[in-house]
């Protein structure tokens, strides 16, 4: 992938002319779940975090494009020189601006509760205070039994995020200042030393390391809402 100049032309959603096709038509659910590892729920508590990038998956076939923009529903577009040559369609599963977003983390459950499976847990069964979060709980692995983040349910998330902006890009676009808006605390070299590894840690065994260049979901967002006074 790497090699090739992407001429980035990024439209926002609203701006982008369509052509006519079936999915158009296709309806985005207004709320979608996102994962997060402790260190960047912290970052979100914390008001140092407010973009996150998130591999396409498939990745385009191509490694470059003229032109990438999005239309009213929200389908993604890629393109040479003309609109009659699109060569890249596809939707964000993480929606377009003004949806939002409930995030999915570490949690657990009181311990009597530790031998039901997410799917027949119920919101009604115990006050979400009771609920625990293993990025902010002080007491640690010893007390409890934590649940995968992937098995939280919607009512047992605490954090909802609006989503501002979306972009297509690849994974190398980035810039200092969104490594900063990433959950980073410096600029420069510091800067890469940070974001470069993190990545790495998470989407290398995926295939997708840095040096591969990956296209992906450049999702900005806003905290909306933190349940149980959590947020710092």
């Amino acid at each position: 992938m790497s090699g090739n100049k992407i001429h980035k032309t990024h439209f926002t959603q609203p701006e982008m002319p369509w052509r006519k096709n079936k999915e158009e038509t296709v309806e985005l659910k207004r709320e979608r779940p996102i994962i997060f590892n402790a260190e960047m729920v912290r970052a979100i508590l914390n008001g140092n975090k407010s973009q996150t990038r998130r591999v396409i998956k498939p990745q385009p076939k191509y490694d470059r494009f003229d032109h990438i923009g999005c239309n009213f529903s929200g389908l993604w577009m890629g393109w040479p020189e003309s609109m009659d040559d699109i060569i890249w369609e596809a939707h964000c599963p993480y929606g377009k601006i003004g949806n939002q977003l409930w995030v999915r983390e570490t949690w657990a459950t009181p311990g009597n509760y530790d031998h039901i499976k997410p799917s027949k847990l119920l919101d009604y069964m115990f006050p979400s205070s009771s609920l625990k979060y293993r990025a902010t709980e002080k007491y640690g692995d010893a007390y409890f039994r934590w649940r995968p983040s992937i098995h939280m349910p919607g009512w047992a998330s605490r954090i909802q995020l609006e989503v501002l902006s979306v972009k297509v890009e690849t994974v190398q676009d980035i810039t200092d200042e969104d490594i900063v808006a990433e959950g980073g605390f410096v600029y420069g070299s510091g800067a890469w030393e940070w974001f470069i590894p993190l990545w790495n840690s998470i989407n290398e065994k995926r295939g997708f390391g840095w040096d591969t260049n990956p296209w992906v979901w450049v999702v900005e967002f806003k905290v909306i809402e933190v349940k149980n006074g959590h947020k710092n």
